[in-house]
């Protein structure tokens, strides 16, 4: 095992004593993927890593992660995802990420309409994309 990763591991065991609400890491990797990145300042994201922690970073005012976050859903958008991207980015307040999201819907609305229930769109985000493809076409 790295030594980092053991010595954050290591840390696993003082949580009770920490200040900070923890309360929301459901996961230890939640927690070990937010102390790698304050003290190294990179990740290794995956699509559900990145989705839960926009949250925490919103939370926790890590701006950076929160970017790095918003980057890579942004760039793992599909037709498949991108309601829960959504949804993330509207918990996580991210602007930047809704609407990327609603970008993408206006993209591929064709998609979507054969692929996905439009009732599970929040409906304020399935409005926006309907009011950017009007402007589209004006």
């Amino acid at each position: 095992m790295k030594p980092l990763l053991k010595r954050l591991m290591s840390l696993i065991s003082l949580l009770p004593a920490l200040k900070v609400s923890l309360k929301y890491f459901k996961h230890n990797l939640w927690f070990i993927a937010i102390l790698e990145y304050i003290y190294c300042d990179k990740i290794d994201l995956t699509e559900p890593l990145a989705m839960e922690l926009i949250i925490l970073a919103d939370m926790y005012f890590l701006p950076n992660l929160k970017a790095d976050c918003e980057k890579y859903l942004s760039e793992k958008l599909t037709v498949t995802n991108f309601v829960e991207v959504m949804k993330v980015a509207q918990t996580a307040d991210s602007e930047k990420l809704e609407k990327r999201a609603v970008s993408f819907l206006t993209s591929n609305i064709e998609k979507v309409k054969q692929e996905v229930d439009i009732h599970v769109i929040p409906p304020e985000l399935f409005i926006k994309a309907i009011m950017d493809l009007k402007r589209a076409k004006k």
